[in-house]
């Protein structure tokens, strides 16, 4: 975890103020040169600063970066973390691993041809082994030699069986895209059947919604109660207020299991949705700042996102390691040694650089009007829904 503190108090002399918080929605990209890439430096004074205490990394396809994403999870204590404060630390658990297929990445062949389709701005490129890859595939360092066409069925296969593996894991980033992707039902297949696994294994989900917000909305209507997931978050939304007021109206008919184990009668219960905010994606929306995220806010349906690729690498490092004796609190080793030995050993470290930091103090700059006290509301207000959200495996992590 990068240990900041929450906030300090500003002076007239241009203080900074920091913040720690949840990364909502983000990825992984591999650092395929293992060298530390530069860290995104403030071109200037920013008020707001923030660092980044717990990700939840969401994955696009199997063959892009699902790989990268069970590394992340499954070796945490090794993973070292960077971020544009230049803060760097142990980072404790603080990972919240998700698998999907990415609706950039839903298998589509029509008449005989053969391939991942892509269609960016009505124009269709399709991977057929050649070496280029499609725009959206360059975001994640995917080519299309390495994506291998699969059934939606063997997709949805790998989803349960990576649920199977990670308990804490959620279902992510899945949904609709009417701007890039194969044709909107074809989409919508692979969508639902992502939605029904994650709420068999009672998974969040993090959904991808562009320019498909009418068949999006009648799709969360007509869900099923038993194929519902417990919390839905429509990453960097760009929605209207009037999509988020029908949305939060939707209610699920299903029985309720009371404390003998049995059912209860069946009874209506809204729908858990909470939307992503992003400087990058929802703040480029007209009357978002004064009219969408106030609501959002209010409601506690707000949650604080980057988007990122924060950059993933490894390396073999072999200088000196100081391990704590036991019960001990590591520390710079005094000149007698005392609570410390000194280990020559060659290991594998895995570095993870996080990015987006400068955009979201940006974000809490202008969504508080730089008001330190609104800022503060705002993040806290966002803490305690994603706690919300994402703890249904128990604490959430780095609590």
């Amino acid at each position: 975890m990068i240990h900041l503190p929450t906030s300090t108090t500003p002076t007239g002399d241009g203080t900074t103020s920091w913040f720690t918080l949840t990364d909502s929605h983000c990825h992984l990209k591999l650092d395929i040169n293992t060298r530390r890439s530069t860290s995104p430096a403030s071109s200037g004074h920013v008020p707001f600063v923030c660092g980044i205490k717990r990700a939840v990394i969401c994955g696009t396809h199997p063959d892009i970066d699902w790989g990268l994403i069970e590394d992340v999870a499954t070796s945490p204590p090794t993973l070292e973390v960077q971020s544009a404060s230049e803060s760097e630390e142990s980072w404790s658990g603080a990972i919240i691993p998700g698998f999907g297929i990415h609706p950039w990445f839903v298998p589509y062949a029509e008449e005989g041809k053969e391939g991942t389709a892509c269609v960016t701005n009505g124009k269709e490129e399709r991977e057929e082994g050649s070496t280029s890859a499609c725009r959206c595939c360059c975001h994640a360092n995917a080519t299309s030699t390495n994506v291998v066409r699969r059934s939606p069925r063997e997709l949805l296969d790998l989803l349960e069986r990576a649920l199977e593996r990670f308990p804490q894991a959620i279902v992510g980033e899945i949904g609709l895209d009417k701007l890039r992707g194969p044709p909107e039902p074809v989409q919508l297949e692979l969508f639902l059947g992502q939605m029904k696994l994650a709420a068999r294994y009672g998974r969040p989900v993090s959904v991808h919604c562009v320019r498909s917000f009418g068949t999006m909305l009648s799709a969360l209507q007509q869900l099923a109660f038993e194929d519902t997931p417990p919390s839905i978050v429509l990453h960097g939304f760009t929605g209207s207020l009037d999509f988020v007021r029908s949305a939060i109206k939707i209610q699920k008919r299903g029985p309720f299991v009371i404390g003998t184990g049995s059912r209860s009668k069946p009874k209506a219960r809204p729908l858990r949705i909470f939307f992503g905010v992003g400087a990058a994606t929802s703040f480029r929306v007209k009357g978002f700042v004064d009219k969408v995220l106030p609501f959002l806010l209010k409601e506690g349906r707000a949650l604080l996102e980057t988007d990122a690729h924060h950059i993933f690498a490894r390396s073999n490092d072999t200088t000196p390691t100081f391990v704590p004796s036991p019960g001990r609190s590591p520390r710079v080793p005094s000149a007698s040694g005392g609570g410390v030995e000194r280990h020559e050993q060659r290991r594998c470290v895995q570095r993870l650089e996080v990015l987006g930091c400068e955009q979201l103090g940006q974000l809490l700059w202008l969504a508080s009007d730089g008001d330190i006290r609104v800022a503060r509301d705002i993040v806290e207000g966002c803490e305690r829904t994603c706690k919300d959200v994402f703890s249904f495996a128990g604490v959430l992590p780095g609590v």
